[in-house]
């Protein structure tokens, strides 16, 4: 088939092998674009949906990853650090920008320290001046929202702490020499009960292999659905206490602004972490989103063939 024809080749994907030599170099990977092997029946397929693409903006590397979503697009500044020992691999690190505001919120509303100390030991790097300034930002915040009180602050806490608030996205970038490609772990960092937690995201630990499509490299956003994921969440803190207070358990079906499966994601973790799995079934949880069933559809059909088909196979919701 001719997709193993081009993945034989290093030189034409970078992911081959087959004793060629590899002169691929860390320092080489500005202006080249790289999309996931992801396997599926036995077999490695090009997944365009999570790519990578590097360019140099000013002295420093930068990625434009996608998270393989259809529409957002995050930049992450890159350092290349050298292996700790001899033989060690040598590894493009490549992290979102420090929200240092967000870092401290995280803290404070666990009740834990939110210090220059404590954000520099998470790994927070900036003078002293930005450093100050965050944790005086942070503090009003918290302390406007405390003064208010009641749904508003628990709306406030919940998004400040849980799992699903990831405060900074991670790759780990090596070269496979062997297959001449590149290794990329995808890793989100926050900071849970006042402890900084890495986790995988969806797309874990990958290869990736060069690809010359011309694509689009830009973040859309939906400030509705944001606004919306808000609402869920203060409405599932106000079941949580009913059930505290009286013992009666109350389902949910949330609609509008749902409208693919990575969104549903989000409020699937949001049910987990506020009421947890006695709430996970369809007689006390559901979606309204008619949107959820097309993208799925979409997402079922490209695990098949590889490729996303023609939203006209589909009906609009």
């Amino acid at each position: 088939m001719l997709w193993m024809w081009l993945l034989a080749g290093c030189s034409m994907l970078g992911g081959g092998g087959g004793g060629q030599s590899c002169d691929l170099t860390l320092e080489g990977l500005p202006g080249s674009t790289w999309v996931m092997l992801a396997a599926q029946g036995g077999v490695e397929k090009k997944d365009h949906m999570a790519r990578l693409r590097f360019r140099q903006k000013g002295e420093e590397i930068v990625a434009d990853y996608t998270v393989a979503s259809p529409s957002d697009v995050y930049e992450y500044p890159c350092i290349i650090r050298e292996g700790a020992e001899e033989g060690d691999k040598r590894e493009l690190y490549c992290a979102q920008e420090q929200r240092l505001v967000a870092w401290c919120q995280a803290f404070l509303v666990a009740d834990a320290i939110c210090s220059k100390k404590s954000l520099r030991k998470a790994g927070a790097e900036g003078t002293d001046e930005e450093l100050n300034k965050a944790i005086i930002e942070a503090k009003k915040n918290v302390r406007e929202m405390r003064d208010k009180g009641g749904q508003d602050w628990k709306k406030f806490q919940f998004l400040n702490n849980f799992l699903g608030n990831k405060l900074q996205g991670r790759l780990y970038v090596t070269i496979d020499e062997k297959q001449c490609r590149l290794s990329v772990g995808d890793f989100y960092w926050t900071i849970h009960n006042g402890r900084p937690v890495e986790d995988t995201n969806p797309v874990g630990q990958n290869p990736f292999v060069k690809d010359g499509g011309d694509y689009l490299w830009e973040n859309c956003t939906d400030g509705n659905s944001l606004a919306m994921t808000s609402e869920t969440a203060l409405d599932l803190e106000a079941i949580r206490e009913h059930y505290l207070e009286t013992g009666e358990r109350i389902g949910m079906k949330p609609a509008g602004g749902i409208r693919t499966a990575k969104q549903s994601l989000h409020y699937l973790v949001m049910l987990a972490e506020t009421l947890g799995a006695d709430w996970m079934t369809p007689q006390w949880f559901r979606f309204g989103a008619s949107s959820v069933v097309n993208d799925l559809l979409h997402q079922i059909a490209r695990r098949g063939d590889g490729h996303y088909a023609s939203p006209r196979r589909f009906s609009v919701a």
